[in-house]
């Protein structure tokens, strides 16, 4: 028997006309409530939506949200407020919910507070499983065949890190007292200042603003801010960070493609694809500490952050002066640090500048 070429197809094939509303076998997809939602945008008017329940209903008729939604008041055609089939009220709300009746097989659009509470309590934790589903699927779908290339950009920056914890061991190792002094200036905002002695006729015709911290006749003078304080921090292992973010990518397998990728997101129980999804977006926010530190680490020991340490330390009046040296030759920087306690000296390789590579991430 060959088919009427008059009949109307189902829509989608899962949507039946109605005399009055529209019928669904199945909860409709995404596709419904973006047009239910466009059409609220444009009209402001939920009961004018083709195919949508009327009324009334009851308020503990089952149902599911597809969609939480707010209307333009100034859309409406009397400034008024919506008719709520649940409700059975005219003027109602502004804001509501697209809901499909799971018994009725229909959709309507309610006021937000309108239906029974276990109702309303039942399907917003339903809807909140689904959207947060939807949101990990997307995610995972977009940034899983990054992986790879995530993991090339951990070995390309891992030079850099091992320079950078070279030359902090040896900074804790060599020059203990420059470090713990500069660490004492980072805890007091790094700000560099020297308390200095005020002369004893001026300190007595100035205002008393002229005590310094030192709560002595003095006043500060300041060198300007230190730069790179993750060089004195009591701990910074660069490459354990790396290492943190390698482990949790070796977890995932090789995704060529956004196939590869839905393959296994389909294969993930709702745990799993939770865990994934907290994991792999952790690795984006690790790499961009990792990046951040390692840049604040290297601010350190640019010439003009050595010069303004070095001033500071050779004022007459501080208190524990050692010196501080830089030297520049082929891209290779050469830091000494000398006092007392201190005997420093490292060539620095410009690796140590290659840690601001790629990272691929794709938000969904």
């Amino acid at each position: 028997m060959s088919p009427d070429p008059s009949a109307r197809p189902l829509r989608r094939q899962i949507a039946v006309e109605h005399p009055q509303f529209r019928l669904f076998r199945d909860m409709p997809g995404d596709y419904l409530a973006e047009e239910f939602l466009a059409h609220i945008r444009t009209t402001g008017a939920p009961e004018s939506f083709p195919g949508i329940h009327p009324g009334p209903l009851d308020k503990t008729e089952p149902f599911r949200k597809l969609a939480a939604f707010s209307i333009d008041r100034m859309k409406r055609p009397d400034g008024d407020m919506a008719y709520c089939p649940m409700c059975h009220q005219p003027n109602k709300y502004l804001e509501g919910a697209f809901v499909y009746l799971t018994d009725l097989k229909a959709v309507a659009a309610i006021g937000h507070e309108c239906a029974a509470k276990e109702n309303r309590v039942a399907a917003d934790k339903d809807y909140r499983a689904r959207r947060d589903q939807r949101a990990e699927e997307d995610y995972l779908l977009a940034n899983l065949p990054h992986v790879a290339r995530k993991m090339a950009a951990i070995r390309a920056v891992r030079p850099a890190a091992a320079e950078a914890l070279r030359v902090f061991r040896l900074l804790r190792k060599d020059a203990p007292d420059a470090v713990r002094q500069l660490r004492a200036i980072k805890q007091k905002g790094a700000r560099l200042t020297v308390a200095e002695a005020i002369d004893a006729k001026l300190a007595e015709i100035g205002p008393s603003g002229f005590k310094g911290s030192s709560g002595k006749q003095t006043r500060d003078a300041v060198f300007g801010v230190l730069a790179g304080t993750t060089a004195v921090i009591n701990d910074f292992n660069p490459m354990t960070e790396l290492n943190r973010i390698e482990a949790v990518l070796k977890v995932f397998p090789e995704c060529g493609s956004e196939d590869d990728a839905l393959e296994t997101i389909c294969r993930m129980p709702d745990a799993e694809r939770k865990w994934a999804t907290i994991r792999l977006r952790q690795t984006d926010s690790d790499f961009r500490k990792f990046q951040a530190r390692m840049a604040d680490f290297c601010a350190f020991f640019t010439a003009e952050n050595i010069a303004r340490i070095d001033a500071w330390t050779q004022h007459p009046e501080h208190p524990s002066r050692f010196r501080i040296t830089r030297a520049e030759q082929q891209g290779s920087v050469t830091l000494s640090i000398y006092s007392y306690e201190d005997r420093f000296r490292a060539v620095i390789a410009p690796v140590i500048a290659a840690y601001d590579a790629e990272w691929p991430a794709a938000e969904s």
